[in-house]
């Protein structure tokens, strides 16, 4: 029943989404694809996203974490969405809608990647082939202890926007410490 901007676009939020329960059930599928979709969902059921559902791009960014995640699906494991069962131009449709909504949501793309912590996970996926290219021990130690911290510090301001700080400074020296030894 919607009836705002972009009505024929938003209605393939419903599909998409629908897609993504497939996909997420099927068994052995890889751990990021899992995580990926688990981002996804997770930003639907968030009830203050990046762009609040009652203005006039509520919908898109939603639609825009779906075609995302989906259009990383189709690069990594095109497999997945070819077994799907869906329409056969599923995977053009995927393609179109990422791009559409790019266009439209332009710098909050990052934004919203952020938000559910896909731009740095993909970030850590893209440059963890480092580790097993140097030679040098102490430089992998130390990019994997900075790349901990950039996390710890992601963790740190969830906690606190929440307030749910406590104990949390102590928490984080605990884990260096471990980590350290």
């Amino acid at each position: 029943n919607y009836s705002g901007s972009n009505k024929e676009l938003l209605c393939k939020i419903p599909v998409f989404f629908k897609l993504l329960q497939k996909i997420y059930i099927i068994d052995n599928i890889q751990w990021e694809t899992k995580l990926r979709i688990n981002s996804c969902f997770s930003y639907f059921a968030v009830p203050t996203d990046v762009i609040p559902d009652k203005s006039q791009l509520g919908y898109v960014d939603d639609l825009f974490i779906c075609s995302y995640v989906l259009s990383e699906i189709l690069e990594d494991t095109p497999k997945l969405i070819k077994d799907s069962k869906m329409d056969k131009n599923m995977m053009s449709s995927i393609k179109e809608t990422y791009e559409k909504t790019k266009e439209i949501l332009e710098e909050r793309t990052i934004d919203i990647l952020s938000f559910v912590g896909l731009l740095k996970f993909n970030d850590l996926v893209k440059n963890s082939g480092f580790i097993f290219d140097s030679e040098d021990v102490k430089i992998k130690v130390e990019k994997l202890e900075e790349e901990m911290f950039s996390l710890i510090g992601l963790l740190r301001t969830i906690l606190t926007s929440q307030g749910k700080n406590q104990g949390l400074l102590s928490t984080m020296r605990g884990v260096r410490l471990n980590i350290l030894k």
